[in-house]
């Protein structure tokens, strides 16, 4: 988790991803509650320092706070669909760089990962509670849930790469895998594009 923030995390114009790397702190942040009793206290204190940082640094960028304004009032609780998931990634996997920029690819394998789902502790391998120990930190928007957060990126990714496939499907064969791509991409976006039409109401 932290090798992929620091992945994402933008250290120039122009690199990074906040969107992602703010996705795998929200990532740390729930599994360090699950396992907030069990974490040697050194750890526990450096990440829950770690973790306040990048809540500050959040305010630094309007579109994380676009991002959960959307994912807040989505009106739709079911995932996407893993095939029409898969079948995105391979189109967009076997069309670069002919068609799409090798920045695209790491984008769309992140937010269709999985969210990983800590197991929760047995009662007999929990401590007893310690009010000293270092905890995760007060997120103001703990209530978004992170694999929404990921399905939503995945799909309005998806729904912005359709978008600009529909403009050119019809150029001359001067765009070289263009309409092969958009005839490859067809068969999978329309669930992704429902599912999207249906978490945003519209």
């Amino acid at each position: 988790m932290f090798a992929a923030y620091l992945e994402w995390l933008p250290t120039a114009a122009g690199t990074g991803n906040i969107l992602l790397a703010d996705g795998e702190a929200r990532v740390l942040n729930k599994l360090f509650a699950a396992d907030e009793g069990i974490l040697a206290t050194g750890f526990a204190a450096r990440l829950s320092v770690f973790l306040e940082n990048h809540i500050g640094l959040r305010a630094h960028y309007d579109e994380v706070e676009r991002l959960y304004q959307a994912v807040r009032t989505g009106r739709l609780e079911a995932p996407l669909q893993r095939d029409a998931v898969e079948g995105i990634k391979r189109v967009v996997h076997d069309n670069t760089p002919a068609v799409f920029d090798e920045s695209v690819p790491p984008v769309v394998d992140e937010t269709a990962k999985p969210v990983p789902e800590p197991p929760p502790l047995a009662p007999e391998d929990r401590p007893p509670p310690d009010p000293n120990r270092p905890k995760p930190p007060r997120d103001p928007i703990a209530d978004v849930d992170p694999k929404k957060s990921r399905n939503y990126i995945f799909a309005a990714a998806a729904n912005r790469i359709w978008e600009i496939l529909l403009k050119g499907k019809d150029v001359p064969t001067a765009i070289e895998g263009w309409h092969r791509t958009y005839e490859q991409m067809k068969p999978h976006i329309g669930p992704i594009i429902d599912w999207l039409r249906a978490f945003t109401g519209g």
